[in-house]
This record gives C-alpha cells, structure tokens and sequence, in this order.
C-alpha cells in the first residue's frame, strides 16, 4: 500500500503539463494562421501586380508611335544588319589568312600557283609543276590539314613543251568549331 504524502504535487505537474500542451496548441494555430494569411496575403499581391502589369501594358501599346521613332527603328535595324555583315566578313578574313598562312608553309615547293580562289565554304587552286609526284604530296598535305574536305584533283594535263603539268585542285572547308 502506497501512501501519497503530497497529493498537490501531483496535481500541480498535471495543471503544468495542462498549461504546457495548451500553450503549445495555441502557438500552433497562430503559426498555421500567419501562414495561410501570408500565403493568401502573397497570392493577393501577385494578382494585384500581374493586373497592374497588364493594364500598364495596355497603356503603353495603345500610346501613338511617333514617325521619328517608326524611322529610329528602322535605322536600328540597318544597323544591326550591318553589324551582322561586318562580323560575318571579319570571320572569313579570319578564315582566309589562316588558310593563305597554311597554303605558304605547305605547298611543296616545285608547285606553282597560278591561280587562287577562295569564298568561305570552298578553296580552288590552281598551280603548274615539274613533277608529277608534287601533286601528290600536295593533295595529301591539305587532306591531312583538318582544314578542307572532299579534296578532288579536277584537272590535270600536260600544258607544254617544257613539261609542265598544269592542275586545278577544289577543297571543301571543313566547318570548324568555334
């Protein structure tokens, strides 16, 4: 048999423990409160500027474009077309020099080039030597470049009597990654 001394004591921890979990259940409903009013609160704002928004849109669609600006855009435009052009030409040159600098260091030497045309997608030599073995080196040097592709001897023949053999090479450019 037990015998309880302090009885007050026991119903003291009880109140304690009452007051604690009840605290604790009102801190929660305040927090999930502000949390559904600020998440309304927000939803609110966000309708609010998206309508605004809208609306200041409207406005400045429906405002009357001036002809100065109507010829301003315009200009604009042919400026950035030219702008376009310029990059455009600057990376071919770019393109072309490393291609002259490439067809300078490796040309065999008994090959003459008599003619050279180029554009950014194609390269066509065409060039006169002594021997005909020239040609061959020739057309493995630009297979083995990385620069051209579909490397194809298009013409060949003996051009007189000094024994010269004129040819025509035409060289794809390989598209490089830039």
């Amino acid at each position: 048999m037990a015998i309880n001394l302090l009885p007050w004591r026991e119903r003291q921890a009880i109140r304690e423990l009452q007051r604690y979990v009840t605290g604790l259940l009102i801190c929660m409903i305040i927090i999930v409160g502000a949390g559904v009013g600020a998440r309304y609160y927000l939803s609110y704002l966000n309708k609010h500027y998206l309508s605004a928004n809208l609306h200041l849109a409207q406005q400045i669609n429906d405002l009357p474009i001036p002809e100065d600006n109507k010829k301003l855009a315009a200009d604009f435009e042919m400026a950035r077309q030219q702008i376009k052009l310029i990059e455009t030409v600057q990376a071919n040159q770019t393109q072309f020099w490393r291609d002259f600098w490439w067809l300078q260091q490796n040309v065999p030497t008994p090959i003459r080039l008599t003619h050279l045309s180029w554009n950014s997608a194609e390269l066509r030599l065409q060039a006169v030597t002594a021997h005909s073995g020239s040609i061959g080196l020739l057309v493995s040097a630009l297979e083995n470049s990385g620069l051209f592709s579909q490397i194809i001897l298009e013409h060949i023949d003996q051009a007189d009597s000094t024994g010269a053999i004129g040819f025509v090479i035409h060289a794809n450019h390989r598209e490089l990654a830039t």
